[in-house]
């Protein structure tokens, strides 16, 4: 089953997002795992809050990276 990861930023009343998994991270992505992500027109740091089943209604991007070999919280 696909899962999409849902992502926080650490800015002050920012929105949750979510990504799709790649193939090649998905053992890598968990909770607590900080990521590397498309947003808008830049790359941000943001932290995996969640993993849940993909938004159907909406084209995701994919996380281009994980930062760390074990979660931070």
């Amino acid at each position: 089953m696909k899962q999409a990861a849902k992502v926080a930023f650490p800015i002050p009343n920012s929105e949750h997002y979510h990504y799709r998994i790649p193939d090649d991270l998905k053992d890598l992505v968990g909770l607590g795992h900080r990521v590397l992500v498309p947003i808008k027109s830049r790359k941000a740091i943001g932290y995996v809050i969640g993993l849940e089943k993909p938004p159907a209604d909406i084209k995701l991007k994919d996380i281009i990276d994980v930062l760390d070999e074990k979660p931070l919280f």
